[in-house]
């Protein structure tokens, strides 16, 4: 017989008692669908996710199993990762598969025409690519392709003048091939990804409020706006805030268990005063039984009659206070475990806010620090000033260097930035390889002198990744609240700044 859903609840806290987990929304589903599952018991989500899955092809499958995905949320970021990989063509194998398409239209076109240099080419390089043959292919196209270029250049010149444009009808044709290609394979994963990410940005324990209702509501009814270059971004903002509601309920949930522990804890503290009073009666009851002294049998049956029934009430007060003191302990335990765990979700929610690439505020943060210096302002007229940093050339770098170099040059100009600013100051990431400080009671002028300084100290930064130096430099936008009539204009004129300081030559701030 089945456990049912009571059974495998408890079985759960139990389970992640024994693992020292965490009572965390994702930590309480993972565990509750393996006791379901051992139960012969199928539960929405993990059911949901089989079915997700069995709709991807038998490669994403495997991946999926190699990479040991269990729950909605990690499948929602493998997805997307997978439709990053499919729009940015990191994929090699997307690549080669999509450049055999566009080969094999170009060659079937090129034998088709009347260049001798090309139609050789073509026969020596008509095969599949593969990862072991590009460079076969490319040293041979390489080799010949100054004649192939001369013949092609005399033939167009005389098409030209003829008033044809078969080289411009070419490049437009591919062109179009390649996007509706990868369009296609983008469309298709969208369709699939769209109600996943709706049923994961559902709070499983609180009530899901409007800003998120509203985000699915746009996600089912255009899925294909998931293929959007900031989507990313926007879906783990949605899902921060979905795991946040959650910890919210979590947190008051564990208030009222707070409360009724101690509550208990004071009912058993008072069954303990009275058993011990109690136990004191009955000693001088029985010492004034062991007092009566008498030949009389029928008095000495009596006597002994309730002797027999004191030592009853002695021993059932005894084991009273022993479970009552077990219990107190059990007490002191759980509201111990409580309030470590509530310590736990106040570290989490830090975290939260925390960029775990350079330890800056992330942008959630940086908001909620604009919103306190935008009431300040409101209130008191106290001025504050916004700056905003970008790496120069920082796509050059991860080109050349990698993304772990460049990862490695974010992280170090975050540590520089945070080395210079005051407690009260904030400083984030704002995007990629953008961060953005606020400086309260600062006036632009000296908000000016610290963003000269920090680009002063990046120039000067000696950045190496595996033994390669990198020159690494930033640009700078600054000014500050009293310049502006709203804190919405003040950040857009800091960000043109920044523009004009990179159009401008770059390495320099701009105010």
């Amino acid at each position: 017989m089945s456990a049912n859903i009571n059974e495998i609840a408890k079985e759960t806290i139990l389970e992640l008692t024994k693992r020292n987990l965490l009572l965390t929304p994702e930590n309480y589903t993972e565990v509750f669908n393996e006791v379901a599952k051992k139960h012969g018991r199928v539960t929405l989500t993990s059911d949901k996710l089989q079915t997700y899955i069995s709709k991807l092809n038998n490669n994403i499958n495997q991946d999926l199993k190699y990479r040991n995905i269990k729950t909605l949320d990690e499948l929602i970021i493998y997805l997307i990762t997978q439709v990053n990989n499919v729009k940015n063509q990191d994929d090699d194998k997307k690549l080669i598969h999509t450049y055999n398409i566009l080969l094999k239209i170009i060659f079937q076109i090129f034998l088709k025409v009347p260049f001798k240099n090309i139609k050789e080419v073509v026969k020596n390089t008509y095969q599949p690519l593969t990862n072991n043959s590009i460079d076969v292919v490319k040293n041979i196209w390489q080799d010949k392709s100054k004649d192939i270029l001369n013949e092609l250049d005399e033939t167009l010149e005389q098409a030209v003048k003829l008033g044809y444009k078969e080289e411009e009808d070419m490049l437009l044709f591919l062109n179009s091939l390649n996007k509706q290609e990868l369009k296609e394979g983008i469309d298709d994963i969208c369709l699939l990804l769209a109600p996943v990410i709706v049923y994961a940005l559902t709070p499983s324990i609180s009530e899901t409020n409007s800003e998120i209702s509203n985000f699915c509501e746009q996600i089912t009814n255009n899925p294909l706006c998931i293929s959007k270059n900031n989507f990313a971004d926007a879906i783990k903002d949605f899902i921060q805030k979905r795991i946040d509601l959650d910890r919210a309920e979590i947190t008051s949930s564990n208030k009222v268990l707070n409360d009724i522990l101690g509550h208990i804890s004071e009912k058993i503290g008072h069954i303990l005063t009275m058993a011990t009073t109690s136990a004191e009666k009955i000693q001088a009851i029985r010492s004034e039984i062991e007092k009566i002294n008498s030949n009389d049998s029928a008095m000495q049956m009596i006597k002994a009659k309730l002797l027999a029934i004191v030592k009853s009430f002695e021993s059932e007060i005894v084991d009273i206070k022993s479970k009552a003191t077990s219990d107190f302990n059990v007490l002191d335990e759980l509201k111990v475990k409580v309030s470590k765990l509530e310590q736990e979700i106040t570290n989490l929610r830090s975290q939260s806010q925390i960029d775990f690439l350079t330890q800056l505020a992330n942008k959630r943060l940086l908001e909620e620090k604009l919103k306190l210096a935008e009431d300040s302002f409101d209130r008191y007229n106290i001025n504050y000033s916004v700056v905003f940093f970008d790496i120069d050339y920082f796509k050059n770098i991860n080109d050349t260097y990698g993304h772990i170099a460049g990862d490695t040059i974010l992280a170090q100009i975050g540590n520089i930035i945070l080395s210079n600013i005051r407690k009260l100051d904030c400083a984030g990431r704002w995007g990629g390889e953008e961060f953005m400080v606020v400086l309260p009671h600062t006036s632009k002028e000296d908000a000016f002198k610290f963003a000269q300084k920090v680009r002063l100290l990046v120039q000067e930064q000696k950045f190496q990744y595996k033994n390669q130096q990198i020159v690494v430099r930033i640009s700078g936008g600054v000014s500050d609240r009293l310049s502006f009539d709203s804190q919405e204009k003040l950040i857009e004129a800091v960000d043109s700044l920044l523009y004009s300081a990179k159009q401008a030559g770059r390495n320099q701030v701009k105010c």
